[in-house]
């Protein structure tokens, strides 16, 4: 995460929170799949109650921080001071944990539960040149979108605070 933390925010001296939360992006990857997975098994309750449960963990995170952090936090909500940043790590955890839990546990336990899951590649399959040159716009279409913002945020953290929010 330091790596790609320096390329997208060249001026960015943090980068800790970062850290924390990049796993979840590759959890939720892999969840996604796992999801889709219940889905050709026709099961649609799983990936839908693991959306629900990525929340909990994200919620009881927030307000353990509030009830442990209180007294101090509210007089110090306006500023950025260690006490609202070490609530702010609470939180991610709490995303962290969320997506673990809910997005990628539940969804393997499901498939795991059923008659299971073989993948199987089939590049001779009659369906696949069509599909390929169907999604090729959409693939192009999303990179310029992804990129485009990619480059926002790396200009504007080059040109000073608050430029990223004015871009």
């Amino acid at each position: 995460a330091d790596f790609s933390n320096r390329i997208l925010f060249p001026n960015n001296k943090g980068g800790d929170m970062t850290r924390l939360l990049f796993p979840y992006v590759i959890g939720l990857t892999l969840a996604a799949v796992m999801m889709g997975a219940c889905h050709t098994l026709r099961n649609f309750a799983v990936p839908s109650f693991g959306s629900v449960v990525l929340n909990i963990p994200m919620i009881a995170a927030g307000a353990a921080a509030i009830f442990i952090l209180q007294p101090q936090l509210v007089s110090e909500l306006e500023t950025k001071s260690p006490l609202v940043m070490r609530s702010a790590y609470w939180l991610c955890w709490g995303v962290l944990a969320g997506a673990l839990l809910g997005n990628l546990l539940i969804p393997y336990l499901a498939v795991r539960q059923g008659e299971g899951l073989r993948l199987r590649v089939s590049w001779s399959h009659p369906g696949l040149p069509r599909f390929c040159v169907l999604a090729l716009p959409l693939m192009v279409g999303q990179s310029l979108v992804v990129l485009d913002e990619q480059l926002v945020r790396v200009f504007g953290s080059l040109a000073g605070v608050g430029a990223i929010s004015w871009l």
